[in-house]
C-alpha cells in the first residue's frame, strides 16, 4: 500500500511539472512569435467635415486582420507581420480608400490616418401598387395602395382576426374594444369623437 501510494504521488508530481513546463513554453513562443510582429493604428474622419466617423472598417489586404473605428475615430490593429501591405478603409455611403505601401515593421507602430469622402447611394427602382391599380414606380405614383393578400385573409378569417390584419398597414391606428368591436382610425385621427374614415366590409359598414 506504501509503495503504491509513493506512486501516486510521484505521478501528481510529476504531472504539475509538465504542466508547468508547457505552460512556459507556450509562454515563451507566444513572445517570440509577438517580437517579430508591429501595430498600425490611426484616427478616421469624414473629409468635409472632420467629423470621426464610428464603424469604419479597416482591413490590412491579403490578411484577415482589420478592426473598426470607436466612437472617437480610432481604429488599431496589432501583431501585424513585418512587411509591406495595402490598408483598405470602408463605410456605407463614403468611398472605399486604399492606401498602398503601408510598411510595418518589427516591435514598431504606424500610423496611418484616413479622410473618407461621401457618395452618393445608387437605389433600384422601386415599385408600389398604386391607385390607379397596376404596379408603377413610387415617384410616379399618385398614391400608394397597401394589398392583404387571399392567403393571409383566409388564414384569419376563422379566428375574427381579420381587422388586426390592418393594423401593420402604414398609417393604421387599430383599437379593439370588444371581441369583435375594432375601432379603426388613420393618419392621427384617433380619438372617441373621432369617426372620420368609412370602413365598409363587403360593401356594409
Amino acid at each position: 500500500m506504501r509503495l503504491l501510494y509513493n506512486l501516486k504521488n510521484r505521478f501528481f508530481v510529476i504531472s504539475k511539472i509538465l504542466l508547468a513546463s508547457l505552460a512556459i513554453m507556450v509562454f515563451i513562443a507566444t513572445q517570440l512569435l509577438a517580437q517579430g510582429n508591429g501595430t498600425i493604428k490611426g484616427h478616421i474622419e469624414d473629409a468635409n467635415t472632420g467629423e470621426a466617423l464610428i464603424r469604419v472598417n479597416v482591413v490590412v489586404s491579403g490578411t484577415i486582420m482589420g478592426a473598426a473605428s470607436d466612437l472617437n475615430g480610432n481604429y488599431t490593429i496589432t501583431n501585424i507581420p513585418s512587411g509591406t501591405y495595402t490598408i483598405s478603409f470602408s463605410l456605407i455611403g463614403y468611398e472605399t480608400l486604399k492606401k498602398t505601401g503601408v510598411v510595418v515593421s518589427a516591435n514598431q507602430t504606424v500610423e496611418i490616418n484616413a479622410d473618407l469622402k461621401t457618395k452618393a447611394l445608387e437605389l433600384g427602382n422601386v415599385t408600389v401598387y398604386g391607385a390607379s391599380r397596376r404596379t408603377e414606380k413610387i415617384t410616379e405614383a399618385p398614391a400608394a395602395v397597401s394589398v392583404i393578400g387571399m392567403e393571409d385573409i383566409r388564414l384569419n378569417s376563422d379566428i375574427g382576426g381579420i381587422p388586426k390584419l390592418l393594423e401593420a398597414q402604414p398609417g393604421v391606428d387599430l383599437v379593439q374594444s370588444g371581441v369583435n368591436d375594432f375601432n379603426l382610425n388613420t393618419r392621427g385621427f384617433n380619438s372617441s369623437i373621432t369617426r372620420r374614415v368609412l370602413v365598409l366590409l363587403d360593401g356594409r359598414d
